[in-house]
């Protein structure tokens, strides 16, 4: 971060289980064979909603792919532990995400005290089957839809269904946060 590169050498603890097996430790500060810690990829992803991802990237020094791979992380654990409950009034929009007639299916929570992306999907089944309700007024569709492109743009150097719905997640999920293990005061 402030030019000072920083390597942990660790080797983990195997042990040979007569019942499971050959059995490695599980370290606190990275998950698996990643290469990023836990604390840094949160890090990022916090940035990645500020500025643009390759912005991220050339601000701390690393690549476009490290803050996509963090950013996946933040909306993987976001969406396993958001609550879905009390949900009143849902919003349905439909953005262009490629050239020709590729669209993406956007659902939307529009309660008064909580706006959050609940769904993204390439079918327009979904609009298909609320088509009969109350259709949602045309100053909150524009302003949903310009957000979406916005955080589109600012996701720069993908064009894959995937990244993209990792990048409208991150940016309009309003997924939660896990507790930080370090406090700063």
């Amino acid at each position: 971060m402030w030019g000072i590169k920083v390597f942990f050498v660790y080797t983990p603890r195997r042990v040979n289980c007569p019942s499971c097996g050959i059995r490695v430790e599980q370290m606190p500060w990275v998950n698996g064979k990643y290469r990023l810690t836990n604390a840094y990829s949160w890090f990022l992803a916090g940035w990645a909603k500020r500025l643009s991802w390759k912005e991220v990237g050339e601000a701390f020094h690393t690549t476009w792919y490290h803050v996509f791979f963090s950013v996946h992380i933040a909306v993987t654990w976001g969406l396993e532990h958001r609550e879905l409950f009390g949900i009143q009034a849902i919003g349905i929009n439909e953005i262009q995400w490629r050239r020709g007639h590729h669209y993406l299916t956007l659902v939307y929570r529009i309660d008064a005290g909580c706006r959050r992306l609940l769904w993204i999907g390439k079918s327009t089944v979904v609009a298909q089957l609320v088509s009969g309700q109350r259709p949602i007024l045309q100053w909150h569709r524009r302003g949903l839809e310009q957000e979406s492109k916005t955080h589109d743009r600012k996701a720069y150097g993908f064009r894959t269904y995937h990244s993209t719905e990792i990048a409208l997640y991150h940016a309009l999920g309003n997924l939660p946060v896990p507790e930080s293990t370090h406090k700063f005061f």
